[in-house]
């Protein structure tokens, strides 16, 4: 049986309700009592650094939770740290940065809503996490969440109150849990030597632009952070506003040995800067790095990790994880589990060109093994009338009650009560 160490933090599934709103208060002792099933898939260990709403968690708290899977790597299979879901995205990136080339899962999981309550998806994300981690072929760091396994890098929060909160961006699923199995999309090797950080620079702010944003912003921030993230319009670049202020403030920034990355605003497909002129224009102010179809999440997470090693060049930005699970930048390759496609669908067949980043059929979306089953079984599908329509021709046509009551006594035994009765038109 393997053995897993529980790294509770707090969180929404730790919440009780107080006077003041939700507040972590279950402990990791808590949180494995509601799920006794946990108990026959592993044995497990639990650790509790904090307890904390997860909107107050930063670099301390990574590097904390980095420093216990360090000191305890040699000594249990597998790492599963519960965590508040607000900025779980942003933990799951920086572990991937903090904890490399890791042969061993580590996975990160919560709830929308508590544990302590009768209604929740915590105790499902619980074991799903849990029996993902026991998982022989499981690896590196990685979000059990609403059946989804997806890659730390990758994740990003797009609801706020279903429980389907997490998906992976311009990336496939790692892959999906039923019954407690994980089905896998990617068939991937374990690497073999782990490679851990110790320290993070979290002095990078994240400017989103606005229309009309001053382009004296870049003066205030010279002086404040070491990194800048700029969150911009579409494929990416800067206005001019028909003074190239923004270009000369910029230029000014990277001069006195600032990091700049542009990103866009858009959740997925990444930036283009060489494809506008506003944003050819940006590139032309020096060594400008851009974040392609990386989240603003893993962007942020590595320019904490890579300007503490030197000044980031595109190459360097970039390289360090060009091939690897962390940067994602090349896809690998993929299967597709045959309970998730049915037979004979060649839909459901891409393949992936992993030399590059582009996909080898760039019209197959990543997820299309779940929605082409649904297409399959709905084409099949027998036509059926609708359960009304023959009350509706008995009522129209039989307006005297003694006529209608025994048609509709006949039409409601074939309809509702014999099963798969089939129209004479099907």
């Amino acid at each position: 049986m393997k053995k897993i160490l529980m790294i509770a933090t707090g969180g929404t599934i730790a919440s009780k309700s107080t006077n003041r709103g939700l507040a972590p208060a279950l402990t990791a002792d808590d949180l494995l009592s509601s799920v006794p099933e946990i108990r026959e898939v592993c044995s497990v260990q639990e650790v509790q650094p904090f307890n904390i709403d997860s909107t107050n968690v930063y670099s301390r708290h990574w590097l904390e939770i980095a420093k216990i899977v360090e000191s305890s790597y040699n000594e249990f299979d597998g790492f599963v740290i519960t965590h508040g879901t607000d900025t779980m995205a942003y933990t799951a990136a920086a572990l991937s940065y903090l904890i490399q080339d890791i042969a061993k899962p580590v996975v990160l999981t919560g709830s929308q809503k508590s544990a302590y309550l009768r209604d929740t998806d915590a105790r499902k994300n619980l074991f799903d996490a849990f029996s993902f981690a026991a998982d022989d072929r499981a690896f590196g760091v990685n979000i059990v969440f609403d059946g989804a396994v997806i890659l730390g890098t990758r994740a990003k929060k797009t609801r706020t109150r279903s429980y389907n909160a997490f998906q992976s961006i311009d990336y496939p699923d790692v892959a999906l849990m039923r019954e407690g199995k994980p089905l896998y999309y990617l068939n991937e090797q374990k690497p073999d030597t782990p490679r851990f950080y110790h320290d993070l620079d979290d002095k990078i702010f994240v400017l989103k632009m606005v229309p009309g944003l001053s382009p004296e912003i870049f003066g205030y921030l010279s002086e404040k952070c070491d990194g800048l993230v700029i969150e911009s319009f579409g494929a990416g670049g800067l206005p001019d506003y028909d003074n190239d202020e923004f270009f000369l403030r910029l230029k000014a920034f990277l001069d006195k040995g600032k990091t700049v990355v542009c990103t866009t605003q858009v959740e997925r497909e990444g930036s283009a800067l060489d494809k506008y002129e506003v944003g050819r224009k940006l590139l032309s102010c020096g060594s400008v790095l851009e974040a392609k179809s990386m989240t603003t999440e893993a962007t942020v997470a590595k320019l904490m990790w890579v300007t503490l090693i030197s000044r980031p060049s595109i190459a360097s930005f970039m390289a360090p994880f060009a091939i690897s699970r962390a940067s994602a930048s090349v896809l690998p390759p993929i299967f597709t589990p045959p309970i998730c496609v049915p037979s004979g669908n060649t839909e459901a067949s891409p393949t992936f060109d992993t030399s590059g980043s582009e996909l080898s059929s760039p019209s197959f979306p990543l997820h299309a093994p779940r929605a082409s089953a649904s297409r399959t079984a709905a084409a099949n599908a027998p036509i059926r009338l609708h359960p009304s329509l023959p009350f509706v021709f008995a009522i129209f046509f039989y307006p005297s009650s003694r006529r209608r009551g025994p048609l509709l006594t006949c039409f409601y035994i074939i309809y509702c009560i014999v099963p798969n009765v089939k129209p004479i038109n099907t």
